[in-house]
């Protein structure tokens, strides 16, 4: 079995082939895509993985199928590539490819060693060791030592050790002894022993004795004298703890 990973309908690591109108309905497989000659990886011809490949291609996608090519196609490095296909089904919610569980618009718990991609407006609940690569607007909660990395809009309350890696205009809450990195338009809130790196144009709310570390232009407000806090680049610290509002910079 083969596999194409999408992005809104485009392929997700380049390519301007629309397939919109090669979808499946229903239990039907889409249209055989047009034929391509002289098939040259990367230049020509239709890309697919197989599972062990998925996860290499499945970051910046949020549609996966299942695929078949008319003639077998040809191996290349961590893909495939084949002259014609046809997408027979979209992988479905809580169904696990290559040693990944995917989450679509619903809920799903996760545990042990579980690797996990949400999409839409998913809520993830990991435990243990799980990993969650959230997209779109989806929610995760994790615990223990789960590691998570948030994309678009999604939402993190993360508690225990979990680490998460947040982007975009991700929103996280951390507790206990949690590590978040922001980046880009992030915004975190760290409460407890809380450990945060914040870069890009990020923002965090620092209570309790969470530790930050402000780079780039990011700005983190502190509400406890017990909050340590590093400043550097155009980062700025607007300190409350003491009831008066006092503005450090690098």
């Amino acid at each position: 079995m083969y596999y194409k990973v999408l992005r809104d309908f485009q392929s997700c690591q380049g390519g301007n082939f629309d397939w919109s109108e090669y979808l499946p309905k229903g239990k039907r497989p889409g249209k055989w895509t047009p034929p391509v000659d002289d098939v040259i990886a990367c230049l020509r011809g239709y890309h697919g993985c197989t599972a062990e490949q998925l996860p290499w291609w499945i970051t910046g996608g949020n549609m996966v199928f299942e695929m078949e090519y008319r003639t077998p196609p040809t191996p290349s490095g961590n893909k495939v590539v084949g002259s014609q296909m046809r997408l027979l089904r979209r992988v479905g919610h809580g169904e696990s490819v290559g040693g990944i569980v995917f989450a679509l618009d619903d809920i799903l718990h996760v545990s042990g060693n579980e690797r996990c991609i949400a999409y839409g407006r998913s809520t993830i609940i990991a435990r243990d060791a799980s990993t969650v690569e959230a997209h779109d607007a989806s929610t995760v909660g994790s615990y223990d030592f789960s590691t998570v990395q948030t994309y678009g809009r999604s939402t993190v309350r993360s508690h225990d050790a979990s680490t998460v890696q947040a982007y975009d205009f991700s929103n996280v809450e951390a507790y206990d002894r949690s590590t978040v990195t922001a980046n880009g338009s992030s915004t975190v809130t760290a409460y407890d022993s809380s450990t945060v790196i914040a870069r890009g144009r990020s923002a965090v709310s620092a209570k309790d004795s969470s530790t930050v570390t402000a780079k780039d232009r990011s700005t983190v407000t502190v509400w406890s004298r017990y909050v340590r806090y590093e400043i550097y680049d155009s980062a700025v610290v607007i300190d409350r703890s003491d009831g008066k509002l006092t503005i450090h910079t690098a």
